[in-house]
């Protein structure tokens, strides 16, 4: 693998992980979310009007309904974009599926961990014989009481990994950079 890896980005996003050396569920080696969005200027002009939709109609569950059930993750990747998608699940049949998350409790074992898109998808790779999924740092976008959060809580660019919240601090610019404003959940 030809690896992106610069003192700069090391020291803002943490340095590259490889997935593989957590966890990466089956389905995560072939598939890619369907609703994968890199934040540039369209994917930011997508975010924003999620964003605008959520805060304009607070009281409406309907219209809060896709950021306060599911898990919009994002992931800074190896030459330091942020890419975002809903966490999925993949159907034997390889339908894939919003994946409603347990809000604040474990998600119950109803879906099995290794028929869920998280967030090595977001960063795999096709590079020599196999895919790789490296990236720096990554967790979830929550909206919740009127504030959005960005949080460093995965299992495998996030939590436990020595991210440190300076670090998460730096992605959240990269988000304000693009008019997007949240507050820091480091866990």
């Amino acid at each position: 693998m030809r690896e992106q890896s610069s003192p700069d980005f090391d020291a803002r996003f943490g340095t590259l992980k490889n997935a593989e050396d957590v966890r990466v569920a089956s389905c995560e080696q072939t598939a890619l979310q369907k609703s994968i969005f890199q934040l540039d200027t369209d994917g930011a002009a997508r975010l924003r009007r999620i964003i605008a939709a959520v805060e304009n109609d607070r009281d409406c569950y309907l219209s809060r309904c896709p950021i306060t059930e599911f898990s919009l993750l994002w992931v800074i990747d190896k030459v330091g974009s942020v890419i975002l998608a809903l966490e999925e699940g993949v159907t034997p049949k390889n339908r894939q599926f919003p994946l409603p998350r347990a809000l604040g409790e474990p998600r119950p074992p109803l879906w099995p961990k290794d028929s869920t898109l998280g967030h090595p998808a977001l960063v795999r790779s096709e590079e020599g014989d196999k895919p790789t999924f490296y990236g720096r740092i990554g967790g979830e976008l929550i909206y919740d009481n009127g504030t959005w959060f960005l949080t460093n809580q995965s299992g495998r660019f996030g939590i436990n990994l020595g991210r440190t919240k300076p670090q998460l601090e730096a992605a959240a610019e990269l988000f304000r950079q693009k008019d997007i404003e949240l507050e820091v959940d480091f866990r």
